[in-house]
């Protein structure tokens, strides 16, 4: 018994080292068929990791391509802004000039504003410049053509409201001119239009006649246009006439405004 044991180990043995031998001969063969089994098993295991490294490349790239999108937009946003502000600088001196070249330069210190929002009732405006910017209340409003626009009446940091001609609140002294100006009192009626009061009977006036502001009172300068006479209200019973004035300011065609600096009401 005991030597068919060690019979079978000595057998066990001899098998084990024919087995390392043949497998030394044929080492390359052996590597070979090894490898032919497992290249099916890594060829999938590749194509996974390569799927999976694909996936997350293209999410990777695709975060980068969107932040380079939102880059190229934002550098655009700042150009459009920066040909923007350079329109509107060139539009002003533009303005300006025209301004500048005309006979208010010589007579008033003028300041650019734009109107950056109107009221509803047509009666007041806001402007685009503060106190911050050298405004003050009651400097007149006129355009380009020295047509009158009104009166500044509140004065915030950066804004400002300019009470229009034609509002009822506002009154002031008005001339009509003939080769004998005719004085009044012009009181608004809204909307672009005004009354003149308070004008002697016995003087000549008629529809189309032009009408300016008077220094009298010293509200507005002299001799800023108003507008035309448009009715005349003339009758035996009272001692004065009136005349309805059509305003020349037309605040659906106007932006560009100008704030007179040097004269103080």
């Amino acid at each position: 018994m005991f030597f068919a044991k060690k019979y079978r180990v000595f057998v066990w043995i001899i098998l084990v080292i024919l087995i390392l031998g043949v497998l030394n001969i044929y080492q390359k063969e052996t590597k070979g068929f090894f490898s032919s089994l497992s290249l099916p098993i890594q060829g999938l295991f590749w194509q996974t990791g390569e799927r999976t490294s694909n996936f997350f490349s293209s999410i990777f790239s695709a975060g980068s391509l969107q932040e380079e999108v939102n880059s190229l937009e934002l550098k655009n946003q700042r150009l459009l802004s920066k040909l923007t502000n350079l329109s509107s600088l060139e539009e002003e001196n533009k303005v300006l000039r025209k301004a500048f070249n005309s006979k208010i330069r010589e007579e008033f210190n003028l300041s650019l504003v734009l109107i950056i929002a109107k009221d509803i009732s047509g009666d007041f405006i806001t402007i685009d410049k503060g106190y911050l910017d050298g405004m003050t209340k009651n400097l007149a409003i006129i355009t380009e053509g020295k047509i009158l626009v009104g009166k500044i009446d509140e004065v915030y940091s950066k804004s400002a409201r300019v009470i229009l001609a034609s509002n009822k609140d506002l009154s002031f002294d008005a001339k009509i001119s003939l080769e004998e100006p005719v004085f009044g009192l012009v009181k608004g009626l809204s909307k672009s239009k005004s009354l003149i009061d308070l004008i002697p009977k016995e003087k000549e006036i008629k529809k189309g006649d032009q009408v300016l502001t008077s220094s009298i009172s010293g509200i507005f300068p002299e001799g800023l246009l108003i507008g035309f006479i448009e009715e005349v209200r003339k009758t035996d019973l009272d001692s004065f006439q009136q005349a309805v004035i059509s305003h020349y300011f037309d605040l659906s065609l106007s932006e560009n405004l100008f704030v007179i600096l040097n004269y103080e009401n």
